[in-house]
């Protein structure tokens, strides 16, 4: 899990970031630019912020192991175990924080490849949301260190937050430059034209 100080830091910037990415994207849409343009120059700062924010915690709260006190392995494997504990003591936080900062990315790419299928966008969810917890087990083990606890729990967040992303990228496809929801003959029309 993330480790940041103050307490709400990580929360805060990612739900600014993901209010902001969806709130330019409807603005462009209604505005008729180059949407897939524009979800890619996203992507590419989404995804930088993704991993400062990933590798962040060892520079914001670092504790050494001393004598194998704690190991770099320390964590938790059982799934569910930590977001019942979350539920029962009333910490949303680390929940809603775990599947905001997926939620930009997938969402991202859905609007850069719009042909995307739902295996394809799980396939790449997996990917994305495998990726943390080896990025951050590498940490520990190169530093010593144990900040950063590997939780089975916060890919499960993770991934939720992928596809709820990836649903809300298609979700606002789903309009034209007016606003109004797109036909499926319409759509596919619009997505032939844009190939060529």
């Amino acid at each position: 899990m993330l480790l940041l100080s103050p307490k709400f830091f990580a929360p805060i910037i990612l739900l600014a970031c993901t209010i902001a990415a969806v709130a330019s994207v409807f603005y462009f849409i209604l505005r008729k630019p180059n949407v897939k343009k524009m979800a890619q120059f996203f992507l590419i700062v989404m995804m930088d912020a993704f991993y400062i924010i990933t590798v962040a915690p060892v520079f914001f709260k670092l504790r050494r192991t001393v004598d194998g006190d704690v190991s770099p392995f320390h964590g938790n494997y059982i799934p569910f175990k930590t977001i019942t504990e979350y539920i029962m003591t009333g910490n949303k936080v680390q929940i809603f924080g775990n599947i905001l900062i997926t939620v930009p990315i997938l969402f991202l790419i859905a609007l850069s490849f719009r042909k995307l299928t739902f295996k394809k966008t799980f396939l790449i969810s997996l990917i994305v949301t495998l990726s943390i917890e080896p990025i951050q087990l590498i940490i520990n083990l190169v530093l010593n260190s144990s900040a950063n606890i590997i939780d089975i729990d916060d890919l499960i967040l993770n991934l939720i937050g992928c596809m709820m992303g990836a649903l809300l990228a298609k979700f606002i496809l789903s309009f034209d430059g007016k606003g109004k929801i797109k036909s499926d003959r319409e759509a596919e029309i619009r997505a032939v034209m844009e190939t060529k």
